[in-house]
């Protein structure tokens, strides 16, 4: 949880470009884990029932010290990210995740072009010469998203008129697949109190997982 809470500040801005600031409701999270403690990093989303227009925004993901920076990061559907390689060594980045299957082959500096990621889903990052390289990308079919800050709150605004609302729940250290993204409903009438979310963790995180560890709980 350290070594993502170091990386809060940079998503949060990335999602500033994802998210709807407007006169529609606005409803309070709080999301904790499973021993009830709040969770902060969590990506809340409110599902949409008609297609958004969408524009593309180029963000970036570096490697600096063979690590993902940010390590964490949270676009939306049409998104695209380019990859920069700021160490003194080559990098191979690839995904065999659904929501996006790519390879950037052994290269420094910058690849030829940035990755898009036209789908909605979870997109995880690792690199195939330095195994402890794992990255995470939350690409989100709505532009209205938030992450949990240190206290496990979010706020979301909700479209005025509907009689009900799926919201999507997602954290990287979730106990569950990493691809896998939870969904709840909530009435209008559920809208009115604050909603409590809880999200199962691991309880000890290991010293460092392998990209190979990760993924192969998808498969």
């Amino acid at each position: 949880m350290d070594r993502l809470m170091k990386h809060l500040p940079a998503l949060v801005m990335a999602v500033g470009f994802c998210t709807v600031v407007s006169a529609e409701t606005m409803i309070d999270m709080q999301i904790h884990n499973h021993l009830q403690q709040p969770l902060p990093g969590a990506v809340i989303e409110i599902e949409v029932t008609e297609p958004e227009a969408r524009s593309s925004t180029l963000h970036i993901i570096d490697q600096v010290n063979k690590a993902f920076v940010p390590e964490f990061l949270v676009i939306k559907a049409g998104d695209e990210i380019d990859f920069p390689n700021s160490d003194n060594i080559r990098h191979h980045v690839y995904s065999f995740s659904e929501a996006k299957t790519f390879e950037l082959r052994l290269y420094a500096d910058r690849p030829e072009r940035p990755v898009d990621f036209p789908n909605p889903g979870v997109v995880l990052i690792g690199c195939n010469i330095h195994d402890s390289m794992i990255g995470y990308i939350y690409v989100a079919n709505s532009r209205n998203v938030a992450v949990s800050d240190e206290t496990g709150r979010a706020r979301l605004s909700v479209p005025e008129g509907l009689e009900a609302v799926t919201v999507t729940i997602w954290h990287p250290e979730q106990s569950s697949s990493p691809e896998l993204r939870r969904t709840e409903k909530f009435t209008q009438d559920d809208l009115t109190a604050l909603i409590s979310l809880s999200v199962e963790t691991l309880d000890v995180l290991p010293a460092r997982d392998t990209f190979g560890d990760k993924f192969s709980s998808v498969q």
